[in-house]
């Protein structure tokens, strides 16, 4: 296949003269039979030099079976998306040789100390994966949280103000391991996260939209278990 695509790719100029091309391009084109003209010989030369690299691509990355692998993981985060803690699930997908992506979906609920019980904080993150490697994967992310109670106040008259905002989370690098077959499942992060909307509007009249810093530095940390493949069960 890639030896007729070069051959067509060689016969390229020839075919572009012959075409119904207006005069200026057919003469910038054209090319003497023994003395080709430097925008011949770039033409062909980058060509080829694509042609082949397409071709150690295909070759250096064999397709791969993207049925037999475990899918499904959960897991409980420490700070990360959920702000403090989270429980999540994970489901990925395998795009194309070592590259895969996966969404996850994540609840975080407990009451504040010495608060009245109607504070409390609950947080629903929701993220975006994508990932590279075979056991040990470098990754990148992004995600939206609804979190509330993440920030409280009172005002002058006694008035207990919680936020209800919701929050954009950046991952830049992560660290995922994580088997095919399933098992063990572990992952360590980077986060830069800022409130895009606050659903309080009393409390944005009180305090501000903005909180200091705007954008957060954080981390966050995952330990679970990803759900062997029905045909890897046998597997240590």
């Amino acid at each position: 296949m890639f030896i007729l695509i070069h051959h067509f790719m060689i016969h390229l100029p020839d075919l572009l003269i012959s075409s119904n091309m207006n005069t200026g391009c057919r003469s910038l084109l054209k090319r003497n039979k023994h003395q080709p003209d430097a925008l011949s010989l770039w033409v062909h030369m980058l060509l080829s030099i694509f042609i082949h690299i397409a071709a150690f691509d295909g070759m250096a990355q064999p397709p791969i079976d993207t049925t037999e692998y475990a899918k499904t993981t959960i897991f409980a985060s420490g700070l990360g998306n959920g702000g403090i803690f989270s429980f999540n699930i994970d489901r990925r997908w395998r795009l194309t040789g070592e590259r895969s992506m996966s969404l996850s979906a994540g609840l975080t609920y407990f009451p504040l100390a010495n608060e009245p019980i109607s504070t409390h904080v609950f947080s629903l993150p929701l993220q975006w994966n994508w990932f590279k490697g075979q056991v040990h994967h470098h990754e990148h992310g992004a995600g939206l949280t609804f979190g509330r109670g993440w920030f409280t106040g009172s005002t002058n008259f006694g008035e207990r103000l919680v936020s209800n905002g919701i929050y954009f989370f950046a991952k830049p690098f992560g660290y995922r391991y994580q088997r095919d077959h399933g098992g063990f499942f572990f992952r360590a992060y980077t986060l830069a996260w800022v409130r895009i909307i606050e659903l309080n509007r009393r409390y944005v009249e009180e305090y501000g939209f903005w909180e200091t810093p705007p954008v957060f530095p954080w981390v966050g940390f995952d330990l679970g278990y990803t759900f062997r493949h029905r045909h890897n069960t046998d597997r240590p």
